[in-house]
């Protein structure tokens, strides 16, 4: 192995390297920005931090500290939907930087056991489309700095629903209500920190993590990077909102 100095000077040439072939861009934007940073100064100002970022929603205390807005937003849907999976890296980056301040306060969070991260699944068909799944790559580096495990063969999503977007919140229920299931039971109850990338409802999580308790979770903590204010979906026609 080489040593500590001289494997950070050639990360650091790598490193280098790389900004002079490919400058880092804004991820909303696309303007340059310095290596670490996610959003340009203009686009950085439109983030917003969501003032309440543990939300009860469908009975989970969900976990997610920017508001789904502004840059931000443009952000995560060219992450989303635009073929853009190198945007994992700093958003999920966001995420695991408030995640792992959060969790230092919680006292169910310090029971024994591993750390397991299991991101929100998509049906085969649209990964198939999209080349990846959002929440996976988010969860890549959510486990990293938790020192936990990204595991993605935990939970399935044998069932297509149509995209979640658009929805009102009876539908948004309805449709994953059984949408997921988990593999058989794990011998080791674990603390499970599952990911996704934008909650509105809390349907999709709350099925999620119900699934995961089922299948042997000893503790699940619901997080995503973005939280959707309910006044930016339609209600559907039998919400009665």
């Amino acid at each position: 192995m080489l040593p500590a100095l001289a494997r950070g000077f050639l990360e650091g040439v790598v490193a280098a390297a790389s900004d002079f072939l490919a400058p880092p861009r804004c991820a909303a934007c696309l303007a340059e920005t310095g290596r670490r940073a996610v959003l340009c100064p203009g686009c950085a100002q439109t983030t917003e931090r969501n003032p309440s970022p543990f939300t009860m929603l469908q009975g989970e205390r969900v976990f997610a500290p920017y508001l789904y807005g502004g840059a931000l937003r443009q952000a995560v849907v060219r992450f989303k939907y635009g073929g853009a999976p190198h945007l994992g890296r700093p958003l999920g980056d966001l995420l695991a930087g408030a995640l792992a301040t959060a969790l230092a306060d919680d006292p169910l969070w310090r029971i024994d056991g591993p750390i397991e991260v299991v991101p929100v699944p998509i049906h085969p068909r649209r990964l198939v489309q999209r080349g990846y799944n959002s929440p996976a790559l988010l969860g890549s580096r959510v486990a990293e700095a938790l020192g936990g495990t990204l595991v993605t063969d935990w939970l399935s999503r044998p069932l297509d629903a149509a995209p979640q977007a658009g929805k009102g919140r009876a539908a948004r229920l309805r449709d994953v209500q059984h949408a997921f299931v988990a593999a058989p039971p794990r011998v080791v109850a674990t603390r499970v920190v599952l990911v996704d990338d934008v909650v509105t409802t809390g349907a999709t999580l709350h099925a999620c993590a119900g699934a995961l308790r089922r299948g042997g979770a000893r503790v699940v903590r619901p997080v995503a990077l973005c939280c959707a204010l309910a006044e930016n979906f339609p209600p559907g026609p039998q919400d009665g909102v």
